[in-house]
């Protein structure tokens, strides 16, 4: 079978080894994605659901405006072929306004509170029941600051699923 560049590209892509893809359906909880879901999601399906899971987040009392603004701005720069969003806390600060310390407090507030999932380049691998606390526990960690984050969103496979 031949494939076109886009398609081989896309096939590249779809069948990905990053922390975030799993084999089989991850929890409810989770800021895991299944692989299989993935491979056959087209990427505006991806950004629609993208902000439909925004709009769900919006809704939540416990979340405030600067928290909501981030959500907005991960959401907008979500990478859609490979599920995360590579934006910086410098990055969402220019793009919406607010002071690198309101970013830096509100992601660690949406880490915090299981909206989102920040994967940084050089964590050490977890089993996925113990991955939230992993994060949250490497969030002040002088070794990893200065690393990749890759930013995924909590519950976004359900949403790509439409359960």
């Amino acid at each position: 079978m031949t494939y076109s560049i886009r398609q081989a590209s896309q096939k590249t892509h779809r069948h990905r080894s990053d922390p975030w893809f799993v084999d089989g359906v991850p929890d409810e909880g989770h800021g895991l994605i299944d692989r299989e879901t993935w491979a056959k999601s087209d990427p505006r399906e991806v950004k629609a659901a993208a902000w439909r899971w925004y709009k769900l987040q919006i809704r939540r009392q416990d979340l405030n405006a600067a928290d909501k603004l981030v959500l907005w701005a991960l959401v907008d720069t979500l990478n859609s072929k490979s599920g995360a969003s590579f934006v910086t806390q410098a990055g969402i600060a220019d793009m919406m306004g607010l002071a690198r310390q309101t970013v830096n407090r509100s992601m660690n507030d949406l880490l915090v509170k299981n909206v989102i999932w920040s994967f940084v380049d050089g964590m050490p691998p977890a089993p996925p029941s113990e991955m939230h606390t992993l994060m949250v526990n490497n969030l002040s960690k002088p070794e990893l600051r200065q690393k990749r984050r890759h930013h995924v969103l909590v519950g976004m496979h359900w949403v790509l699923k439409g359960v």
